[in-house]
């Protein structure tokens, strides 16, 4: 059984993974790794080695403002989705592409950044590179 913690650095008060992790592929240096992802409550989306989970994250990015009040925008406790070729990862608060987001989808990598509402992204589940 393989394990992982969120280092104390990025942990929020209520700190957790409050849904269900994701299962998918992504071509990575030229090989094609079985990741694992799953949303935090600090707002990170990581993604893991399937086979590896103690070695931490192969990739981690930014997908909403942290926090422990996930129904007001903070974090994300929202199950990702993967469709065979593209992953989705649900956030709170956020700004793609300079845009800040309420209700919104986004076709285009995810940039950091803060606003009020949710917003769902397509994202290239490479990334980490």
């Amino acid at each position: 059984m393989n394990s992982w913690q969120v280092p104390p650095a990025q942990q929020v008060s209520d700190s957790e993974f409050g849904s269900t992790p994701t299962l998918f592929t992504s071509t990575i240096g030229g090989s094609v790794h079985r990741l694992l992802g799953v949303a935090n409550k600090n707002g990170n989306y990581y993604a893991f080695d399937e086979a590896s989970l103690s070695t931490g994250p192969v990739w981690t990015v930014t997908v909403a403002q942290g926090g422990s009040a996930p129904q007001f925008g903070d974090g994300s406790i929202s199950p990702s989705a993967w469709d065979g070729t593209n992953l989705y990862v649900g956030g709170g608060r956020a700004t793609i592409n300079g845009q800040r987001c309420s209700g919104a989808c986004g076709r285009s990598p995810l940039r950091q950044g803060r606003s009020s509402g949710n917003a769902v992204r397509q994202m290239d589940q490479s990334w980490g590179r």
